[in-house]
């Protein structure tokens, strides 16, 4: 999602209002980001992270659009990262790949261009009811990476690691706060674990057991508005789109989800727009995918 607008305290009224509506029914199922600042104010980025080195995530990476953060993407070969379907757009020419640092500053580590951007094929977006489909892309860099590259899922392991109850880990550069009324511009590398939802047709409208994952976290806090309150729990949220969702194999570390959204609708509690509990976020499954992706390397 991106950054939506900021209405000015003098004209803040019933268009106001209806404007935040509205901003936040976009915001519903589509994780972006806004862009970065220059220098980015140290804190967590996933909801309810804990900040995270490069050197126990060295294949994550923050996908920048004209220099600011746009998305987060995984390294999976020297000169390919996979991404979100959605963190393809605009074009090829105004992304770049920002890799081996946990800040998104260009000073910080390696900055490549964008060669190509390899939408899934049968991508799609279903906005009536807020749900990506297909939701992945292959970016193909103009030069290669130093950063390592994290496995694809191994055969068989899947089905292991994604049922439910399963435990994986999410590490992004995106937004650590969990409503629209608060939302932090920054590019830190965090990571939280969350556990895989067993009822997530039941959450989410037409999801796809074969090509989705739904997780969350612990919780985490609660939100107040007057007398309701509403739980808040780990998610990835805004910024967070393309980021791995990492499950630990026998030979390591494999990525079986890319993020892909989640949040709330604009009748959501406090204009919580991440970490709902009946709001878990969304991932790309990975393993359904592989042989597409391998196509693509």
């Amino acid at each position: 999602m991106s950054s939506g607008t900021r209405s000015s305290a003098r004209g803040f009224g019933r268009r106001g209002i209806a404007a935040l509506f509205a901003a936040a029914a976009l915001a519903a199922f589509c994780w972006t980001a806004v862009p970065a600042p220059a220098a980015p104010v140290a804190g967590k980025s996933v909801i309810g992270g804990r900040l995270a080195s490069i050197s126990e995530f060295p294949y994550a990476v923050a996908v920048l659009k004209d220099g600011g953060l746009h998305c987060s993407g995984a390294v999976i070969s020297p000169t390919r990262v996979l991404t979100a379907g959605h963190c393809a757009k605009p074009s090829a020419s105004r992304l770049s790949v920002l890799t081996g640092t946990d800040r998104a500053r260009a000073s910080t580590g390696q900055v490549l261009g964008v060669a190509g951007a390899i939408q899934h094929p049968d991508f799609s977006e279903d906005r009536k009811r807020g749900v990506i489909h297909n939701d992945v892309a292959v970016l193909a860099l103009a030069g290669s990476t130093a950063a390592p590259a994290i496995a694809l899922p191994p055969p068989g392991q899947d089905p292991i690691l994604t049922a439910a109850g399963g435990s994986l880990t999410l590490a992004a550069f995106g937004e650590r706060s969990p409503t629209l009324l608060q939302k932090s511009r920054i590019g830190r590398l965090a990571a939280a674990e969350l556990a895989v939802r067993g009822n997530c047709a039941g959450l989410v409208p037409r999801f796809s057991p074969e090509t989705m994952i739904c997780a969350q976290g612990r919780k985490i806090g609660v939100a107040r508005s007057g007398r309701k309150r509403a739980g808040v729990h780990r998610s990835g949220c805004f910024g967070d789109s393309g980021g791995p969702l990492v499950g630990q194999t026998g030979t390591g570390p494999a990525l079986f989800g890319v993020t892909s959204g989640g949040g709330a609708s604009p009748k959501s509690f406090f204009f919580v727009l991440c970490g709902l509990k009946r709001k878990p976020g969304l991932y790309t499954r990975v393993a359904t995918y592989v042989p597409w992706i391998q196509s693509n390397l």
